[in-house]
């Protein structure tokens, strides 16, 4: 038990809202123990945080994440558990309205107060708010929360629904009736870990009157001036002769922009739980917008809202939006229908990416962790991430971060790949998370789109459900009216109105995608999620035909690093197909897809580190080959968006970047792939064709050169041109006929080049064409030499040579990695070399001791 302080308003900020003497806000997240069911030894507890990380801290299990001990583990999925925490109450603060909110409780759970059942949670997702003033004292307070199996509790639910409308199942994945992270359950990148726990914090909240939601509405944008309505709901919960609301606008610079104060007596003699809601409209003079990846500092309008009782501050909320339009183009035309973004009013290429969650234990998932992943992601040119349905709304911090970096994020609501009951408690207990989770995102500059969920139409139109399930006409009528009724009605009703603020604007689809990948309307119209490659082992070169109007899944597995790999395999068990190893390779068929195509590309590496690498080329060169043809093809297609950025366990995965937050090849290649003026050659009808296609809002005006070197770097052709490359287009600048200078030559030792000097900036841009396959190319052996040269104290150039053609080199300098500012994986070509910026003060001899260096020709 511990003594509680009640931190004054004036000097503690609690997710937005500043205390005041009126308002007071008591944390409850420290001093947790928890037990096993029936068990009589209670352990210490971390809240925020989760079962099995509790039961780890206490040595109660090994890590799961480690060798193959998850397998072992599932048995925790199916007790009960208790926590249980004391806290003291003070008697001036037990005569006012209080409440004891709970943000995150995962998921099936009875909340005990002082003896007294206040609660059953069964949301991971909501917010619970409960008064409880009836059941606190003054001094000590005891709450017990008892965690039931979400197994259990779900198969129950499962079997009474099942009976009650006499049907043999609901299609799709197992949790369907269960609001919890889908992914917990298992899927082709995810262990099965059904956690429980006290996720997010816990406090007591005591106030006279709270700010409950503010919010923005842009109504009107021109150069000249924005309409912005500013919406507020606050709640009075003691009679009061007079309650009003002030705010205060000012701009990134600190700017006053506009103060108002409103006349209180609208709120004259408001009574006890009254709810009261205001609207302003706020005319902004020559509005700074907000950007996507913008080149210098976001720019963002601040709000300081308060809610005053005469001259005392009973609430204040402060706010940070970004004055934006985001359109989402959904238009039929001669071919199918539209699907593109437009932002303030300038049609926008999404080059993104789909984001699950960074762990399968939330808790853990540090800010330094968010900063980095996302930081990251902007660098790679990343401009779009989708937050997946099976996972999680993400916490606050993650918002905050994609607004400040201008990374748009496509918002899945929490529905993946499973038909849904459509009994009144799951409609109910959904509506509130809907609800709960949408006015806390809603200010956010960054949210482009809200979509209902993932694959769920695709499974019951393509993937045989119904007939696997044999419905009757009457059992999928009733199925569907369910699935319509939460994705068609009750998600748009919500997304317009929060209480009595009506016709808010959204972008909303239903689900994703639009049609299934064996559907050729999939090709034309909506969003895509193209399988054909990996699920129906199509070649990469598929990839150049099925492109849609927007790509919104696609991808292909690799192995994270290798240093990743050693952290979490035994030495005995570091070989392909081992016991350890498969206990992270979640996909059915996973290590034989990577196989088959890795021969149809590359010669068998020569030990498992080598495979390691070249799976991650694989990968890598087969997302760059969809990515490239995506981009050609605008503005036909308008986005690209790879599965899966990141992971949230050390597996052989989909993602670009591993669960250790090193990166894969992938990421490198997408600083090329995703840059604003991007290269890339196509090849057709015994030519290849370069194309140029920019992103920019000018037009960019360079010298073009095409070369044919060999190996050895000689060159065999050369052509220069000077272009203008046309603002936000894609277009062809030059062909290449082949069958005429491949009667003489080997394809196997030839490519071509590309170079384009852009005259502003005095930079440029390189691509490389290869005539034959990885697998095919006659590669020597090459000695790869280099030598530094400081440049200030803190930095300096490190410059690699070959005396033969290098494919593929890859640098490491071990625990000097961030040192490195550059693109990894790199060709050298004799006569040429590739220079490098190393950004810190470790001497030239640490840099020599610690650098490692891979190419190609060292995995045969």
């Amino acid at each position: 038990m511990r003594t509680i302080k009640i931190i004054s308003s004036f000097i503690f900020l609690f997710q937005g809202y500043l205390l005041s003497q009126e308002k007071f806000i008591i944390e409850l997240n420290e001093s947790w123990k928890f037990r096993l069911h029936n068990d009589t030894i209670w352990y210490p507890a971390k809240v925020p945080g989760t079962l099995h990380t509790d039961m780890l801290a206490n040595k109660l299990i090994q890590d799961p994440f480690l060798y193959d001990n998850s397998n072992s583990l599932r048995w925790i999925e199916n007790i009960t558990t208790e926590y249980m925490n004391e806290f003291n109450v003070s008697e001036n603060i037990t005569d006012k309205y209080i409440e004891l909110v709970f943000d995150g409780l995962d998921t099936y759970a009875d909340v005990f107060l002082n003896g007294k059942i206040i609660l059953n949670a069964d949301n991971m997702f909501r917010q619970y708010r409960i008064p409880v003033n009836k059941y606190l004292r003054n001094g000590v307070n005891k709450i017990q929360i008892f965690f039931y199996s979400p197994v259990k509790v779900s198969d129950s639910l499962q079997a009474i629904y099942y009976e009650e409308n006499d049907i043999k199942g609901l299609p799709g994945k197992y949790n369907a009736f269960t609001r919890k992270a889908a992914y917990h359950f298992g899927w082709d990148w995810a262990p099965g870990l059904v956690t429980s726990g006290i996720w997010r914090k816990v406090y007591l909240i005591s106030y006279e009157g709270i700010i409950t939601d503010a919010f923005t509405q842009t109504e009107i944008i021109s150069d000249d001036f924005a309409i912005v309505k500013l919406n507020c709901i606050f709640e009075i919960h003691q009679a009061s002769e007079t309650a009003g609301l002030s705010y205060v606008l000012t701009d990134s610079s600190g700017n006053k922009v506009i103060e108002v104060l409103t006349d209180e007596t609208i709120y004259k003699n408001p009574k006890s739980h009254t709810v009261i809601q205001k609207s302003f409209n706020i005319e902004i003079q020559n509005p700074k917008l907000w950007q996507v990846l913008p080149e210098e500092k976001q720019y963002f309008y601040y709000y300081k809202i308060q809610l005053r009782k005469g001259e005392i501050i009973l609430d204040e909320k402060k706010i940070k939006v970004g004055i934006r339009d985001i359109k989402l183009i959904q238009e039929k035309d001669s071919i199918g229908e539209s699907f593109y973004f437009t932002v303030n009013g300038i049609p926008l290429f999404i080059k993104g990416a789909n984001y699950v969650p960074q762990d399968v234990f939330l808790p853990r998932v540090s800010a330094e962790q968010y900063l980095k992943l996302l930081v990251n992601a902007k660098d790679a040119g990343i401009n779009m991430l989708r937050v997946w349905g099976g996972g999680i709304y993400e916490n606050e911090y993650f918002y905050e971060l994609c607004d400040s970096l201008g990374i748009l994020v496509w918002q899945d609501f929490m529905f993946a790949n499973s038909m849904l009951p459509g009994d009144k408690n799951f409609y109910s207990n959904i509506s509130a998370e809907i609800e709960d989770n949408y006015r806390r995102l809603i200010n956010h500059p960054c949210i482009a789109l809200w979509c209902g969920n993932n694959e769920i139409e695709e499974g019951w139109y393509n993937w045989g459900w119904q007939k696997e399930f044999e419905f009757s006409k009457e059992d999928s009528a009733k199925i569907w009216n369910d699935y319509y009724k939460i994705f068609y009605k009750l998600i748009p009703e919500k997304l317009s109105s929060i209480k009595q603020f009506v016709n808010i604007k959204y972008n909303y689809i239903t689900t994703s995608p639009k049609y299934g990948w064996g559907n050729s309307k999939s090709m034309t119209s909506g969003d895509a999620h193209y399988w054909g490659v990996w699920w129906g082992m199509e070649n990469f070169e598929m990839y150049e035909k099925k492109v849609p109007r927007f790509m919104s899944e696609y991808g292909f597995q690799s192995f994270p690093d290798y240093s990743t790999v050693t952290g979490f395999i035994n030495p005995t068990e570091r070989y392909l197909y081992s016991e350890e190893l498969k206990s992270h390779q979640k996909h059915p068929t996973g290590f034989e897809t990577i196989q088959k195509y890795l021969e149809r590309e590359y010669r068998q590496p020569k030990n498992f580190e080598s495979y390691i690498y070249v799976s991650q080329l694989l990968q890598a060169n087969g997302i760059r080959q969809a990515i490239e043809a995506h981009r050609r093809a605008m503005p036909y297609c308008m986005g690209t968006m790879f599965w899966q950025l990141n992971d949230c366990w050390q597996s052989i995965s989909w993602s670009a970047i591993d669960y250790t937050g090193r990166n894969k090849v992938l990421m490198s290649y997408l600083k090329d792939a995703y840059d604003e003026i991007m290269l890339s050659f196509e090849n057709r009808d015994s030519s290849v064709g370069l194309f140029i296609i920019s992103d920019k809002t000018q037009a960019t005006d360079g010298k073009l050169f095409l070369n044919v070197r060999n190996f050895s770097g000689e060159y065999i052709f050369r052509d220069s041109v000077s272009i203008s490359v046309t603002e936000k287009s894609s277009r062809e600048y030059y062909r290449f006929n082949t069958d005429s200078i491949f009667k003489i030559l080997d394809r196997k030792e030839y490519f071509l080049e590309a170079k384009f000097f852009i005259e502003e900036g005095n930079s440029n841009k390189t691509k490389r064409y290869f005539f034959a396959k990885p697998k095919d190319m006659n590669l020597q052996n090459p000695r790869i030499t280099y030598n530094y040269k400081p440049l200030t104290e803190n930095s300096g150039r490190i410059t690699f040579f070959s005396d033969s053609f290098a494919k593929d080199v890859f640098i490491d300098f071990g625990t000097y990695d961030n040192d490195l500012e550059t693109l990894n994986y790199f060709d050298i070509i004799p006569g040429d070399s590739v220079s490098f910026i190393l950004k810190g003060n470790a001497s030239y001899n640490a840099y020599n001791r610690n650098l490692k260096i891979i190419s190609l020709f060292d995995t045969y």
